[in-house]
């Protein structure tokens, strides 16, 4: 059966046999699939990883956030004194509300004050590196009145889950896609090295299907690092997924050589 492609990708050798005769249009349809599993592994993970982070976030800005209204260019607040926000679980991304301001606001305040945001009656100011601010002008801006308070906070966190599985969904299914396609190119010209090596006598179509076949275990293994708490080096991760391909292809190859080979005599 198609569905268990993966896991006899992963425990049988001899299956890489089926493989290496298999039209390539099935080989694109278990690329697809592979997809599929992924895109639904990533999926779990942001909603186990990222929505609830988020949620208890945009719970903390409603009630510790002043309310703000942006209208007329112009910033307001009911709190007419500064006010720095700073959320304990990322200290070094505080924020500073003083609608009361218009005078512009320098680095060295901002590293003062030790917040990466500034918000004054007309402008906002974000500190992306040391002594280094972009100033977005709100005075030009043009609308009408929009409230940023405790119900907006708390609406943006009932729409976000649904926009960030559209997004992540969308991203993981084709990144997933782009991502092995390109190595199954890779590992086609290491396939067809070793093919040529081992005089297995497969066809360039058998060897890329084998090359994608071959990347199931690695496939599997970064989806499953998704939930592991500890993270692994990019390198290591890299060359581990090449010894592990490699190593497929090397015994698909020596499976279907003894296939394809005559009986000893007697």
């Amino acid at each position: 059966m198609f569905i268990l492609d993966p896991v006899n990708a992963v425990t049988s050798i001899q299956f890489y046999r089926k493989v290496a005769v298999q039209s390539i249009g099935r080989s694109i349809g278990y690329l697809m699939y592979l997809a599929t599993l992924f895109t639904a592994a990533f999926m779990v993970f942001c909603w186990l990883r990222i929505v609830p982070p988020f949620k208890d976030l945009m719970g903390w800005m409603a009630q510790n956030v002043p309310p703000m209204t942006f209208g007329d260019g112009k910033v307001t607040s009911a709190v007419d004194t500064p006010k720095i926000v700073r959320h304990p679980s990322f200290p070094e991304l505080g924020v500073m509300i003083d609608t009361t301001r218009t005078e512009p606001v320098t680095p060295q305040m901002m590293e003062e004050s030790k917040v990466r945001v500034y918000i004054t009656g007309n402008a906002m100011y974000l500190a992306n590196r040391p002594g280094k601010v972009e100033v977005n002008d709100l005075s030009k801006t043009k609308g009408p009145p929009m409230e940023i308070g405790p119900q907006f906070y708390r609406e943006f966190a009932k729409i976000f889950p649904i926009v960030i599985y559209i997004v992540a969904g969308i991203l993981a299914f084709f990144g997933f896609l782009l991502w092995r396609a390109c190595a199954t190119l890779l590992y086609w010209l290491v396939a067809s090295l070793l093919n040529a090596s081992m005089d297995a006598g497969l066809a360039p179509e058998a060897l890329a299907s084998v090359a994608l076949y071959g990347q199931t275990l690695p496939s599997t293994l970064f989806a499953i690092m998704l939930f592991t708490p500890a993270g692994l080096n990019a390198g290591t991760v890299l060359l581990a997924g090449f010894a592990i391909t490699a190593a497929y292809i090397t015994l698909a190859l020596g499976a279907v050589k003894n296939a394809a080979a005559p009986p000893a005599a007697v």
